[in-house]
């Protein structure tokens, strides 16, 4: 009627995890209950094994604690609770390279019209915190920094149907010694694995 499974350390995707696992019995329902922390893994790795994406690349740091309560892995995405956190460094998001459209909108505004879903967008630094709540993962924080561009997200994603509701400012790095550079809102929405990712209509 119950498992628990208490991690001391194992040796995972590159890196190093520790944590627990629990799951109980209660009528027809699993009550499911997570507590685990990755340390320096390999996110391509780690998040297409757990979640199916692949679009996050480099080495970092993953925090997660999750409730959830269901008679099927929906009836679970569905009551899912918690919250996750991820730091990493030296990677990219595949699927959009920020730096050359914003370049693009800086030089021709009113050529923004098309999709963003090309290329890379390599990172220094990565940093996301998300709340979870009867499974709608609501970002507290997301924030990149590259060499050339700098990134902030925030809004919804829903864990059951697998949609992003988000919208960013996307900007590039200013020069040495400029106080300001060119900056750009957008949004991405739709499925988890073809989001639909386009500059916000208002801000061109």
């Amino acid at each position: 009627g119950a498992l628990a499974i208490s991690i001391g350390e194992a040796q995972i995707y590159g890196g190093v995890m520790r944590g627990s696992f629990g799951v109980t019995r209660d009528g027809d329902d699993a009550k499911v209950k997570a507590a685990l922390q990755f340390t320096d893994v390999d996110l391509e790795a780690c998040f297409g094994d757990l979640a199916n994406l692949r679009r996050l690349s480099g080495r970092g740091n993953i925090a997660v604690n999750l409730e959830a309560d269901g008679s099927s892995a929906y009836g679970l995405a569905q009551s899912l609770d918690g919250r996750a956190s991820l730091t990493a460094q030296n990677g990219a998001l595949s699927g959009f390279n920020v730096e050359q459209f914003l370049r693009r909108l800086e030089r021709r505004p009113l050529s923004g019209s098309g999709d963003l879903r090309s290329g890379r967008t390599p990172y220094d630094k990565l940093n996301v915190v998300v709340r979870l709540n009867d499974g709608i993962a609501t970002t507290e924080e997301m924030k990149l920094e590259g060499p050339t561009v700098r990134l902030s997200l925030a809004g919804a994603s829903s864990i059951p149907a697998r949609e992003f509701d988000l919208k960013g400012v996307a900007g590039l790095v200013p020069p040495a010694g400029a106080s300001s550079s060119f900056e750009l809102p957008f949004v991405i929405q739709g499925p988890w694995d073809e989001p639909l990712i386009l500059p916000d209509s208002e801000s061109l």
